[in-house]
Order: structure tokens, then C-alpha cells, then sequence
């Protein structure tokens, strides 16, 4: 199941492997949030979204991890004022 992480403990990943952000920071921090994938990656919300737009165009890569290509359950939209500054 795809859910937001806001325990480091849950972590798969240290690292977004889109941003290359730490992903503890982005969980003590206010502006961004992380998603964990059913497969079990983790990414910046903010580099998640950005990468599945550009991957929703291929049709080989729609609905899929980005890292592992494993195919995606539903993914949590958040609306929030920090999200939308980029």
C-alpha cells in the first residue's frame, strides 16, 4: 500500500533516488513530504510526483516505481501551500 512516511524508522531508503535528498530531513521539515511505494521505495513527495508526470507519458512506465518499475496502487494527493512553490 502507498502511504506517507513521518517515521524515519520506516524508511526503506535513506536517500530520494530522484533528488538525492535525505529523506530523514524531509520527514523533521515542513515543505516537502515522503511517500513510501508499495514495493517498499521511498522518494520526496515533491521528486515523485514531478517523475511520475514525465513517466505517465510512456506507456510502459505508467502507474510504475520509478526505481523498480514494480506497478503503483493509488497514490495519496496532497494539496498543500509548502507544495506548491516549486
Amino acid at each position: 500500500m502507498t502511504t506517507i512516511v513521518k517515521n524515519k524508522k520506516y524508511l526503506k531508503n535513506r536517500t530520494c533516488p530522484i533528488t538525492y535528498d535525505s529523506l530523514e530531513e524531509i520527514i523533521k521539515g515542513e515543505n516537502d513530504f515522503v511517500i513510501k511505494l508499495n514495493c517498499g521505495h521511498c522518494f520526496s513527495y515533491r521528486g515523485f510526483i514531478k517523475a511520475y508526470i514525465i513517466d505517465s507519458k510512456h506507456v510502459e512506465s505508467h502507474n510504475r516505481c520509478p526505481y523498480c518499475m514494480s506497478k503503483i496502487n493509488k497514490i495519496p494527493i496532497i494539496i498543500n501551500k509548502y507544495l506548491k512553490k516549486s
